[in-house]
């Protein structure tokens, strides 16, 4: 994320921690537990999961009004847009203009005469006609439209101006990163190898908390 180039935010004292959790977590049964339930019944139910912590110093930007503040705020729209539309959605961008989220602009509607017009958004990068909602359609060879990324350009200059009103931008500059796992690696082997095999019989998601549990530690044989 490109960094204003006057620091209009305010920063927050201290650190603050952000917590990424993998999609791969699963519940564990101690049923699974095929060396330690037997032997002393000493077990009980857990979660096995995957994150990482991230932590670092806040700035916060929420006054639209202020000029780098506003580009700022467009940008991270622009992205989160970007993130969603291709990635999420698998939308794709046959143009060659990129995200859409490079553009200069103010929230008034007028171009700013101290700033270089990378891109005009009441032009926007569009192929083909304009859809009912503000995007762009494509030919697939179908004869049937094929929806291209919806873009900030897509949307009247104003309309945006509005909502970033409500919007509060943040930047984090990291400090320090940290891994945190529990795959049952704190568990006999024999338990890991219950937990493995029991994860594999559940199938789907389980299966990739069982391959999680062989990397966390390595069984005999694997």
């Amino acid at each position: 994320m490109e960094e204003p180039k006057t620091s209009t935010g305010h920063t927050l004292p201290g650190e603050v921690l952000i917590v990424f959790t993998s999609p791969v977590d699963h519940y564990i049964t101690p049923n699974f537990y095929t060396e330690s339930k037997p032997a002393t019944g000493r077990v009980a139910p857990t979660w096995n999961y995957a994150a990482v912590q991230v932590y670092g110093r806040a700035t916060i930007y929420h006054n639209s009004q202020d000029e780098q503040t506003e580009l700022f705020l467009r940008r991270q729209l622009g992205d989160l847009a970007r993130l969603g539309e291709e990635e999420a959605m698998g939308f794709q961008d046959g143009s060659s203009l990129g995200s859409g989220s490079e553009f200069k602009g103010n929230g008034s509607g007028t171009q700013n005469g101290n700033q270089s017009p990378n891109l005009d958004l009441n032009q926007g990068d569009r192929t083909g006609e304009t859809a009912p909602t503000g995007g762009s359609v494509q030919g697939d060879g179908t004869g049937l439209p094929t929806p291209t990324p919806w873009k900030i350009a897509d949307a009247p200059l104003e309309y945006i101006a509005a909502l970033l009103k409500n919007i509060v931008g943040m930047r984090i500059e990291i400090t320090r990163i940290e891994g945190r796992f529990k795959v049952s690696q704190e568990r006999p082997v024999n338990d890991r190898s219950g937990v493995v095999e029991g994860l594999e019989r559940i199938g789907g998601r389980a299966r990739d908390m069982a391959e999680f549990v062989r990397l966390g530690k390595v069984l005999p044989g694997l």
